[in-house]
């Protein structure tokens, strides 16, 4: 179950566009909730040297205190630069480069770094919520100390809702809530295999001891993994069993 859902944080960003819903009080306007939005982006994209902590809950929605799988990871964020672990999977993307670590089978994929999104998954997820907003409302509740961004989807996406809770001291997002269809934690090959009505999941992300300063460029570094010998990439120590590819011709 693991493997599944770093498969399914993988594709956060792939989340374009949401419906409008009269539930969870209704702002008037959208000025406001999107407003609060982008200025989480920023602050996490302005903050220097930034660490924090993630722990992934997945459960049934019938059953949300009942975990049914979880898995933790961590982050460092420098501007457009970033580094992450979840379980046996590390990412690193620094200054035009971008390796994706696949720990358990000892392979390494070089990729530039355009190819991928600018920021961490999470936050392009709320980029392109609030670039392909369609004139959709999100909704906006403030509840002591904390600000709840809400996204109702509707029934034509298989995502039902997703929920920001921000931290109103510090500016950061202390939980992600999404309830997304459960098939969308498998691959897009057996997705159409399952049979019967297919019930809601609830993956949570909890954002936990944010800190700053504590690292440096040494830390996002992806020479740390591989070195250029001529127009040969080569894995160093010590991840020098790996086998590595490139995910992009002319790299």
């Amino acid at each position: 179950m693991k493997q599944l859902i770093i498969k399914y944080i993988c594709s956060l960003a792939s989340v374009w566009w949401i419906l409008p819903s009269p539930a969870y009080s209704q702002a008037d306007h959208r000025s406001e909730p999107l407003q609060a939005m982008k200025e989480v982006v920023e602050h996490y994209q302005m903050s220097k040297y930034l660490s924090f902590d993630v722990t992934y809950h997945y459960s049934a929605e019938k059953d949300p205190h009942a975990y049914l799988d979880s898995l933790r990871g961590s982050y460092r964020l420098n501007g457009n630069d970033y580094w992450y672990s979840l379980d046996s999977t590390e990412v690193s993307n620094y200054q035009g480069t971008c390796v994706l670590l696949f720990k358990e089978d000892h392979i390494m994929y070089l990729l530039p770094a355009n190819s991928r999104k600018k920021n961490v998954d999470f936050l392009a997820a709320m980029d392109s919520l609030l670039s392909h907003m369609q004139g959709a409302a999100p909704v906006l509740a403030d509840v002591a100390g904390e600000r709840k961004v809400l996204f109702n989807f509707g029934s034509t996406t298989p995502y039902k809702s997703i929920e920001y809770t921000i931290d109103k001291s510090s500016g950061f997002i202390t939980r992600i809530r999404e309830v997304v269809k459960s098939d969308q934690l498998y691959d897009p090959s057996v997705r159409g295999k399952i049979e019967g009505e297919i019930p809601y999941a609830i993956v949570d992300m909890d954002f936990s001891n944010y800190r700053s300063g504590t690292f440096d460029d040494r830390q996002l570094d992806t020479a740390r993994y591989f070195k250029k010998d001529g127009q040969q990439y080569i894995t160093v120590a010590p991840y020098d069993e790996y086998k590595i590819f490139l995910g992009a011709p002319n790299l």
